[in-house]
C-alpha cells in the first residue's frame, strides 16, 4: 500500500476508534449524549456508531465481573497508593513510566483505566494477553508511545465510571471550560468521584496484590478528595519551567482533529484562556497541598528529572520512604523513548504573561 494509502487507511481507522467511550454502560453513554444535547460532527458519527456498539458489549459484560473483596493484607496495601501529579504537559507521563517498571505497584493500563466496568472479565477471557501482542503506537501530541497495555491515567477511568467532567472534554471539546475540576467540599459529586476511585483501585489491588501507583495531572486539583479517599497516601508533584511547559500546554490544544475520541472539533483558544486555566490549577494545588500530612509528598522539576533521572528517582523514594529502589534503578530502561518536541516560540508579550499566571512556582522559588 502506499505511503498516501496508508495514510487515508489511519485516517479511516481513527475514525472508528472509540477510546475510552465504549467502556460505558449503554445506558450511561446515552445519558452522556443527552446531557452533550447529541452534539456530534457528522465526521465523527461512525466513531459515535462504534462506541455505541462498545457500550452494549460493556453493558452485557458487567454482571459477570466478579465482586471485589480483599483480604487483611491486601487491604493494608490498597490504603497506601502513590499519586503522580502536576500541571498537564509538565512531564507526569515521563515520571509515570519511568516508576511504572517498579514490580511492587499496581498500575492501572490503558485497557483498565477504558474499561473500568469490566477489566477483570477482559482479562479473564484473555483480552489481555490478546492486546500485548499489539504494537505500540505513538501519541499524536508528543510521540510518546503508548497502547493498550501501556499505563494510563486513573482519571480516564473515574469518568467511565461516573460520568463526573474530568475528560468529557476529549469528546466534546466544546463544553463550556472545564479547566478548573475541582469540587465543593463534601458535595454529592465529590463523593461518588471518591467512591469510584475507591472502587476502581481495589480492583486493581485485588487482581495484584499491591499498592496503586496513578498519574493524573488533574488530580493536583483534587488534594482534599484524595486525602479522604487515602489518608495515607503519598504524592509526586512534578513541575516544568514556565517558557517550556506553556508552548507545549497550548499545543495540547490546538491538535483539534487528531484525537482517537474527540466527537467534535475543539474550537481554538487564546493564550490568555489557556493561562486563566494555568493559573487556577495552581492556585488550587498551593492552596490546598499543606493538608498532606509531612513526608508523604515530594515535588521535583522535569528538567532535573531528564537530566538525571536516577538522582531524583532516588530522592523520590527516600523522602516518600519507598522501599526498593535499587531494584528500580536496575531494570531502568536505558533510552525513555521520548522525544521532545518543537514549539512555536513564545512571543515576548507572552512571556511577559507568564510572570502573572505562573505566580506561585516563582513565589515559591521553584523556579
Amino acid at each position: 500500500m502506499s505511503e498516501l494509502g496508508n495514510s487515508r487507511f489511519s485516517s479511516a481507522l481513527a475514525l472508528l476508534q472509540p477510546a475510552f467511550l465504549s467502556g460505558f454502560t449503554f445506558s450511561q453513554w446515552t445519558r452522556l449524549l443527552e446531557e452533550n444535547r447529541w452534539d456530534i460532527d457528522a465526521k465523527y458519527l461512525p466513531r459515535a456508531v462504534t462506541a455505541t456498539l462498545g457500550t452494549l458489549a460493556t453493558s452485557c459484560l458487567k454482571p459477570f465481573e466478579p465482586e471485589v473483596k480483599l483480604d487483611e493484607e491486601c487491604e493494608a496495601l490498597w490504603r497506601r497508593p502513590v499519586f503522580i501529579i502536576g500541571l498537564p504537559r509538565s512531564g507526569t507521563t515521563l515520571l509515570y513510566h519511568l516508576l511504572a517498571n517498579d514490580t511492587q505497584f499496581a498500575v492501572p493500563t490503558r485497557l483498565e483505566a477504558f474499561n473500568p466496568h469490566t477489566f477483570l472479565t477482559l482479562r479473564k477471557l484473555g483480552i489481555g494477553k490478546l492486546l500485548n501482542h499489539f504494537p505500540l503506537h505513538s501519541r499524536v501530541i508528543d510521540r510518546v508511545p503508548v497502547g493498550w497495555m501501556a499505563p494510563e491515567d486513573d482519571d480516564v477511568a473515574v469518568f467511565v465510571l461516573t460520568g463526573i467532567p474530568g475528560q468529557i472534554w476529549r469528546a466534546f471539546p466544546r463544553e463550556p471550560d472545564r479547566g478548573c475540576e475541582c469540587f465543593k467540599e463534601n458535595s454529592p459529586e465529590a463523593r461518588r468521584w471518591i467512591a469510584a476511585l475507591q472502587m476502581f483501585t481495589r480492583k486493581l489491588s485485588m487482581s495484584q496484590g499491591k499498592p496503586a501507583l496513578m498519574k493524573s495531572p488533574h488530580n493536583a486539583q483534587k488534594i482534599p478528595e484524595l486525602l479522604q479517599a487515602f489518608p495515607e497516601a503519598k504524592f509526586v508533584t512534578i513541575f516544568r519551567k514556565p517558557e517550556a511547559h506553556f508552548p507545549s500546554f497550548r499545543a495540547m490544544f490546538a491538535g483539534s482533529g487528531t484525537g482517537w475520541d474527540e466527537l467534535q472539533r475543539r474550537p481554538p483558544s487564546t493564550d490568555e484562556e489557556l493561562l486563566t486555566v494555568v493559573q487556577r490549577q495552581l492556585e488550587r494545588y498551593f492552596s490546598t497541598k499543606m493538608a498532606i500530612p509531612s513526608g508523604n509528598l515530594v515535588e521535583v522539576t522535569y528538567e532535573e528529572l531528564v537530566s538525571d533521572r536516577v538522582s531524583t528517582l532516588s530522592r523520590i523514594y527516600a523522602q516518600l520512604g519507598l522501599p526498593g529502589f535499587d531494584s528500580l534503578a536496575q531494570v531502568l530502561p536505558q533510552d525513555s523513548g521520548y522525544e521532545k518536541n518543537i514549539h512555536e516560540p513564545l512571543s515576548p508579550d507572552a512571556k511577559a504573561l507568564l510572570r502573572y499566571f505562573y505566580a506561585p512556582v516563582y513565589e515559591q522559588g521553584i523556579y
